[in-house]
């Protein structure tokens, strides 16, 4: 059997709340678990997976994660986790299977920005209107090409 690897879409960097998204192989199409081991300390914290409801369980396939950079360790202490250096690695849920490599993260304390977490529908002829699901997205400009029909904080039309 083929191990998991993973590497970043992206982001490498960020504050609590951020969206990550880790692209790889072999997630396996159920959920598992992805944790934040502050380098220093060797403490973990549980990726945040607390997406607005629309976006269900679309988080998670066999090539692709979206989470969140969590806020408190899980494993190995407790409290707030805290600006720094991390390593960031993927677990499935099927027994056997080793956790994905390990990939730098480095958490700062810069403004989280919008993060998406579905688009609905997903596939669609052109000029079909979408829905984008996610969190942080302001009432004000910032509205790019085609525009849409409406801001709100966690979903735009």
């Amino acid at each position: 059997s083929c191990s998991t690897a993973c590497t970043y879409d992206g982001v490498a960097s960020g504050p609590i709340g951020t969206y990550v998204n880790i692209s790889g192989k072999n997630f396996t199409d159920s959920v598992g678990s992805v944790f934040f081991k502050e380098i220093a300390t060797g403490k973990e914290a549980l990726a945040d997976t607390n997406f607005p409801p629309a976006c269900s369980l679309a988080f998670w396939s066999d090539a692709s994660i979206v989470i969140k950079v969590p806020s408190v360790f899980t494993k190995g202490g407790t409290g707030a986790v805290e600006v720094g250096a991390y390593t960031v690695r993927v677990v499935t849920p099927t027994p056997g299977l080793p956790a994905s490599n390990e990939v730098n993260f480095a958490l700062n304390t810069d403004p989280a920005t919008p993060g998406i977490c579905g688009i609905a529908p997903s596939v669609a002829p052109v000029g079909t209107a979408v829905q984008i699901y996610g969190e942080r997205f302001t009432s004000g400009p910032g509205c790019w090409a085609p525009c849409g029909t409406g801001w709100g904080g966690r979903s735009i039309l």
